[in-house]
């Protein structure tokens, strides 16, 4: 038997669900899982307040995903051994940033792996590409007009889009648009430029107070900087004191 489009969409919120946490004869309506994945669902609210999810409470801060900046599991993230999905990364793998300024790619640390147990996912289709980019409305990308919020961007306008080995080149919108369903989601805090390159486009870490964060990490690296020459001078001036004590002897 041939599942038509409907089938198989229901099937993977079912799925989904019963991963999140969902139990019970209410996993046969698929409107009482569309309900539960969107948070309005008594099992998707008694979670929110500490029966369900370790990530939970972390969704529901954030609206279900709508104020994070997240791409679904499966989005491929670029790094120096080529595209891995973003639900295999972890805390210091190295991935591939994106340097506006060089117009180069760089190589840089993932300081931190956010993971949401529900976030509304955005699509994102661009010309030439046979997969959507799945993200979440606030995530930010580099544009033909800057960095703009997924749902910001409209048809027509042109995102930049980079190749495994940094070569650039913009790609036309085809289509922004609320998917209508909720997944897991995941986002990557990188140092340096703070992006990285998610379905080959260069995407930010940040949302909310996207360039008062930027500059507070970029103070926090800069003072870990000094902290650790301060270190190295010091262990310097030690050895030093210890070699004139032992030319004395």
């Amino acid at each position: 038997m041939v599942k038509d489009a409907n089938q198989v969409e229901q099937e993977r919120q079912r799925s989904q669900a019963m991963m999140q946490g969902m139990t019970g004869s209410d996993l046969n309506s698929p409107a009482q899982v569309k309900r539960y994945l969107d948070g309005n669902h008594p099992q998707s609210k008694s979670s929110s307040s500490g029966g369900g999810s370790q990530y939970s409470s972390s969704s529901s801060r954030s609206g279900g995903g709508g104020g994070s900046t997240c791409f679904t599991g499966d989005t491929p993230v670029l790094t120096p051994g080529g595209w891995i999905p973003m639900e295999e990364i972890k805390k210091d793998n190295v991935v591939c940033t994106y340097d506006p300024a060089e117009g180069h790619l760089r190589r840089r640390p993932v300081k931190k792996v956010v993971r949401h147990a529900s976030g509304k996912v955005w699509l994102l289709s661009l010309e030439g590409k046979e997969s959507n980019i799945r993200t979440t409305a606030c995530h930010h990308f580099l544009t033909s007009h800057g960095w703009k919020r997924a749902d910001k961007i409209k048809t027509g306008m042109k995102l930049l889009q980079l190749s495994e080995h940094g070569e650039s080149f913009e790609t036309e919108v085809k289509v922004s648009k609320a998917a209508g369903y909720s997944e897991v989601v995941y986002n990557l805090i990188t140092p340096g430029e703070r992006n990285f390159v998610a379905a080959g486009v260069p995407a930010h870490c940040y949302a909310t107070l996207r360039h008062f964060r930027v500059r507070f990490a970029e103070i926090g690296d800069a003072l870990t900087q000094a902290f650790d020459r301060t270190c190295e001078a010091v262990g310097w001036v030690k050895n030093l004191q210890g070699a004139k004590i032992a030319n004395r002897r």
